[in-house]
């Protein structure tokens, strides 16, 4: 039987062998939310995506932590997969319920079907338990779709407070600072683990280092203004965080920390209308790929870069407003460099 950690046992039914959870993803960049809960499952366990259906993904995951999954920016809830059924007279109330409860409808055909009402009156019938809309125990939603239907019990919502940490909330501001919701999710495409250092050497205002920090790894920047240095600082301190932060132009950066990171997060600054590498990427493609153990994840302008022989293409794209975009490019297998 596979292990969960921070779940009961019990929401299964007797019968399941294989534990399937649902992620329900945010419209905004389907690739994107996709790519960071990989990234995310990777550091717990084996998985596997069985199925895609609009913006739910199913993954069967031989062990999942909460703590890891709590770290997602861009995934609305997660829940786990009860049952499947084609219609309501095929439903069944085989498994376990404790305690008051809640059943919700997300429809994605025309017809509301009503299968929350149905369902709740039936789980009611069958347990004795109550009906609680406003404060439930445990919070069900049936997903239909015109073929299937999925009944599910929730196991975590996404409550982050990336609002309140946008850029105009922090003791220093600087207009291009990143969404925080955004800067957490190229965070965990580094796949860093807590305790782990991770290199910013373009911190600005620090919107990565913000977020690799409040998921407890170890942080470091730089950044070749003294100005944006001292902002960076005092916004860690402002979260409760503290990193080493240096003054520094990347040429200069092996000397600066004489040391080797996990990971690297970055976004490369604008200024390059071609597709030719500028020097500051060139530079920065030179040099960081030296000073990593793991993985490199770093945002450009440049829909794809040619550097030493080779041509990079990003993973993803964010639309930034009118004709800026950024790229997302991720480098792994650093000794294959």
């Amino acid at each position: 039987f596979p292990v969960l950690s921070n779940i009961d046992i019990n929401l299964c039914s007797e019968n399941q062998i294989n534990m399937v959870f649902v992620f329900l993803l945010s419209k905004e960049n389907f690739d994107l939310s996709l790519g960071e809960i990989e990234s995310v499952l990777n550091l717990s366990g084996n998985y596997e995506i069985l199925e895609k259906i609009k913006n739910l993904v199913l993954v069967e995951i031989e062990k999942i932590d909460l703590e890891i999954i709590k770290r997602l920016a861009l995934t609305k809830e997660v829940f786990l997969l009860l049952k499947e059924f084609e219609n309501f007279e095929n439903f069944k109330v085989d498994f376990e319920v404790k305690g008051s409860f809640c059943v919700r409808e997300k429809n994605f055909v025309r017809k509301k079907l009503q299968l929350d009402k149905k369902i709740s009156e039936l789980i009611k019938e069958k347990t004795g338990q109550k009906i609680n809309l406003k404060n439930p125990e445990n919070f069900y939603k049936v997903f239909v779709f015109k073929e299937k239907k999925f009944f599910c019990k929730r196991i975590w919502e996404n409550k982050e407070k990336f609002e309140q940490r946008k850029n105009q909330f922090r003791p220093f501001k600087f207009p291009t600072s990143i969404h925080p919701k955004w800067a957490r999710a190229l965070v965990n495409l580094t796949e860093i683990k807590r305790g782990e250092k991770i290199l910013d050497p373009f911190c600005g205002t620090g919107g990565f280092l913000i977020e690799a920090g409040l998921i407890g790894a170890r942080v470091y920047g730089s950044d070749i203004s003294e100005k944006m240095v001292k902002g960076t600082k005092k916004n860690l301190e402002f979260f409760g965080l503290k990193g080493k932060i240096e003054v520094c132009d990347i040429s200069e950066i092996e000397k600066k920390f004489r040391e080797k990171f996990d990971c690297v997060i970055a976004g490369l600054p604008y200024g390059i209308a071609s597709k030719k590498v500028g020097n500051t990427t060139k530079i920065f493609l030179e040099k960081i790929p030296k000073m990593v153990k793991k993985r490199i994840v770093f945002t450009s302008n440049l829909e794809e870069i040619e550097f030493d022989g080779k041509v990079l293409r990003p993973k993803f794209k964010i639309y930034i407003h009118k004709n800026l975009s950024n790229y997302i490019y991720i480098i792994d297998k650093i000794s294959n460099w």
